[in-house]
Order: structure tokens, then sequence, then C-alpha cells
């Protein structure tokens, strides 16, 4: 580059789904922490050291966590199996879900016999009532809007930006240092067992990162959506 050139370069963003097209200078991105490398495009770059920042956030973030809030569109498949797993296995901090879209009156057949084959009880399963973000009340409103530094994991992008002013939010595979969405396989046609186990996954990390002493693991390796 020539001295003093000032070279502008297309971000791809942080959604992988949305491109931002917002020109950034050098001096910029380097300034946000960026690294350049020769060869790889600058969007491309640019999303992999955000991703990776957001990583370590979530990670301070949950060394300080007193509630967690699993969000997904309809709180009866997916954040609702990760509400009842933390719980039964043993979560030491407040859990519970909501959604944000479909206020829906119990969990789906398939998520209570995913559950149930991972010895969930009865009697968590009976208890447990979908809730919508709006319906959120009391104690749980106060965290969904970031108190006892809640950490709200979302199922995808679009949860995301359905929170509130003041939520603290992440992907929840971002647990495993991935910022992939979860698909519904209600509404989108994701396989139910794969979409539990992706689910369980996580959940089984937080739950590891909240022990007494967490002993080190490798990451499961990333499979495809089928």
């Amino acid at each position: 580059m020539v001295a003093g050139e000032r070279k502008l370069a297309f971000c791809g963003g942080i959604s992988p789904r949305v491109g931002l097209g917002v020109p950034y200078g050098w001096d910029i991105l380097a300034a946000w922490g960026c690294r350049v490398i020769p060869g790889y495009p600058l969007g491309i770059t640019m999303r992999a050291s955000l991703d990776e920042k957001r990583t370590r956030d979530l990670r301070a973030a949950l060394a300080g966590a007193g509630a967690v809030i699993f969000v997904c569109s309809g709180n009866m498949v997916r954040s609702a199996f990760a509400e009842l797993l933390a719980r039964h296995l043993g979560l030491r901090i407040a859990v519970a879900s909501a959604a944000t879209t479909y206020r829906n009156a119990g969990l789906l057949g398939e998520t209570a016999r995913a559950l149930r084959t991972r010895g969930v009880s009865e009697g968590l399963l009976h208890s447990f009532r979908p809730t919508h973000l709006e319906d959120l009340s009391g104690v749980w409103s106060d965290r969904l809007s970031g108190a006892d530094g809640t950490v709200v994991l979302c199922m995808s992008e679009a949860h995301l930006r359905a929170l509130p002013a003041g939520a603290r939010g992440w992907l929840l595979e971002e647990l495993l240092g991935r910022r992939n969405e979860i698909p519904d396989p209600v509404l989108e046609g994701a396989s139910f067992d794969r979409t539990f186990a992706r689910v369980a996954a996580c959940v089984e990390e937080l739950v590891r990162r909240f022990e007494p002493h967490p002993v080190p693991r490798g990451i499961p390796p990333e499979e495809p959506d089928r």
C-alpha cells in the first residue's frame, strides 16, 4: 500500500445473513481489534475477529451471571428443552425461558419425549408452562433487562433483535465458540433429534462452567444440519 493511502473495504457485517455494506478505513478496523490477514477477504477477517470478541464477552458475562434466560420463537421446543434440561442437570444459577413470537399452552410432544430419554422427571415436565417475553414479570422482568448480570441465550439472530434494551444476549451455540443459529424443527423443518442434541451440548457446557471446579474438556465437533 502506498504510504499515506487510505484504502476502504466493505465489511460483511456481524450477521452471516445480513451484509452491512459500510466502508471502513484501516485505522478504524485496527481500533476495533480486527486482524488483516494477507490473502483473506477483509469482511471474513473482520467477522472472525468480532466473533472472537463476542465469545470473550460471553465468557466474562457468565463469570458474573446470576441467572440465564433461554429464548426461542414459541418456548415449547428449543428454549423449553434448554431450561428443563438445565434444571435437571443442576445448573447453579437461576434459569428461565421465554418466547419472542408465539404463545403456546404446553410442551410439544417431541420435546417431552426427548427430555424423558435424558432422565428429566415427570414433575418437571408437568410443571412447565410456556411464557412470552412480554409476560415475564417481577424479578424475571428485571433480569431480562440485565439485572443480576443475567445472560440471555437465543436460538437465532431474530431472537436477539427481539430482546428489549438492556438485555445481554448471545446465540446459544456461542457457548461452544460458534456463532450459529439453531433452526426451528416446527417452522423450518430441522431434525428434532439433531436440534435437541445441539441444544443439549450447549446446556451441558453451561452447567459445566458453573461447577465448583470445572474440568476442561474438548468442544464436540460441529455437525451439518440435517
